[in-house]
This record gives C-alpha cells, structure tokens and sequence, in this order.
C-alpha cells in the first residue's frame, strides 16, 4: 500500500464510495496478486523437481541442487530476522533492553519514544514498520490486524531476540547461505560435463527468479490486502457507532452479500438483516476456514 492511500482520510467517503472503491480499486489488484502466485510457487516447484530429477539420473545427490537454490538475494521475507536482530543489538548497546522486555508490548513503542537514547532503536522499528507493516498474524483473515495497526506484535518478536543471548545473527546465516550456493556453482565446473553444466545452470537461473518471484509476490499481496482491510475497518467503526454492530470487529464476521445488501439499500432494517445475529452465523463460517472478502 501506498503513502497516498496512508494519508487519505477514508473517513470522509461515504459507504457507497468506500464499497466502490473496494470493488474498482483494490480487490481487481488483490485478485491479480492472487491468481499469479500459486502460479509462480508451481513452476517453482517444478523447476526445482527437474533440478533433482537431473541430478538423480546423473548419479548426483539432491544436496547439490538445493545448495544452488539457496542464497537467494532481495527476498523481501528474509530481511525481517535481520531486521529485527539489529533492532535488539542496539537496544543492547544502549541499555534499554529492560524497556522491552520490562513492559506490556503495547506500551514499549511510547516508553522508548520517551528515552532520547531509544531513537535511534525507534528509527529503525519505524524503517521496518514502513517496510513490513502489512503483515499479520494470519495475513489472508481481515479480522487480523496489521503489526504497522498493532506494533506490540512487533514487539513481542524483538523479546524472544532479546530473552535469547544464544541466538546467532541471521546476517551470518545469509551469508552462509551465499558461500554454500557459491560454493555448488564451482562444484558444477569439476563434476558435470559441460553440455549438462550449461544445462543445470539454466534451470537453476530460472528457478531463482520464481522463488523470487513466489515469496516477493506473497509480500507484495499482503501489501494489497492492508487497504481492503482498513475500508472494511472503516465500515467497522461506522456501522458500530450506528447501532448496527455490537462492535466494530464484528464487520469482519459478515458475507460479503450481507455487507453489499445493508450498503445498497442505506441500513440493515432496509436491507431486511440483523447484523448483531448475523456476526454469530460469520464466526461459525470463519472457523471453517480464513478467507479474503469475494464479490459473487
């Protein structure tokens, strides 16, 4: 999601305009991302089947072709554990570990903002908020807030780096993982002939650019999925305030039919719902399985 999208004040569209903007702006974006990655994540499978298949045929064990496929670079999943792992040696450095592992997770971001030896921890929470805010705990269920809506969850994560002193830094584990795949690409020189060398380094270019391309593309869906929850949060907050829910989590419990009714006709009594019952017949729904909201 964008910082235009960030600075809008969604609060000053109407419902119809929010539900139009769901259905012609982001839920066309959020079903491309959709439909492309099984697709990314099944060629890149396959590549990596006839990587072994090769190998196996040609008297190789699997443990070289997976030394080719790691190590990959710009994986927008892999920068979090460093991320945060820098986060929490410096907090070390300075002492202030104490604040995070001392308070309740909801109260740390406003403890450190307090301390002028915390800001440069905080700049770096703020650059990783900027950068992975859209993540949740269960990214495809909307009920699930963000960590850039609930940055607590974000906390909870720098205790476990800061209550293990034995934790390696996942920067060298990178590292490790580049010289093990630099080191399979010189093996390739002395154990395969050149024509099955020229063949296995084809495949194995193709199949890192669709593991780039299946984990980048799951990160830049659940960037799409943040603006979709906050119009639905939106509609939370309003219809709470209205009497309609009980409260304004429980929008995340209607059908998407029920939401579109209450919408095109101005209200649920007009629409003929009850959406306080409603939201017990969404929770059994939702139990069956998370979903993302779908227009019929």
């Amino acid at each position: 999601m964008g910082g235009d999208f960030r600075r809008r004040d969604i609060g000053a569209l109407s419902d119809r305009e929010l539900w139009t903007e769901y259905l012609e702006v982001w839920w066309p974006r959020v079903l491309r991302g959709i439909n492309l990655h099984p697709d990314a994540t099944s060629q890149a499978l396959g590549m990596m089947a006839l990587l072994d298949g090769l190998f196996k045929s040609w008297g190789e064990g699997p443990e070289l072709a997976r030394e080719l496929v790691t190590g990959i670079a710009d994986l927008r999943s892999a920068e979090m554990a460093p991320a945060l792992w820098s986060i929490a040696q410096q907090l070390r450095q300075t002492g202030l570990e104490p604040i995070v592992l001392d308070n309740d997770s909801s109260e740390v971001f406003d403890k450190l903002r307090a301390v002028p030896a915390a800001a440069p921890a905080v700049e770096m929470l703020e650059r990783f908020l900027r950068a992975h805010g859209h993540r949740a705990k269960i990214e495809a269920e909307l009920r699930y807030p963000r960590w850039s809506e609930a940055p607590e969850q974000v906390v909870e994560a720098l205790v476990g780096f800061l209550g293990d002193t034995a934790a390696g830094d996942p920067h060298a584990v990178e590292s490790d993982n580049r010289r093990r795949h630099d080191a399979a690409a010189r093996a390739l020189d002395t154990r395969l002939a050149p024509c099955r060398r020229w063949v296995v380094k084809g495949i194995v270019a193709r199949a890192r650019r669709l593991v780039r391309l299946r984990d980048n593309g799951q990160h830049y869906l659940v960037k799409l999925v943040l603006p979709v929850r906050r119009l639905f949060a939106e509609f939370g907050l309003r219809w709470a305030a209205r009497g309609w829910l009980t409260r304004p989590d429980d929008v995340f419990f209607l059908d998407l039919s029920e939401l579109s009714k209450v919408i095109t006709a101005g209200d649920p009594g007009a629409a003929g719902l009850d959406l306080v019952s409603l939201r017990h017949v969404g929770e059994w729904r939702m139990s069956t399985g998370s979903r993302l909201p779908r227009p019929r």
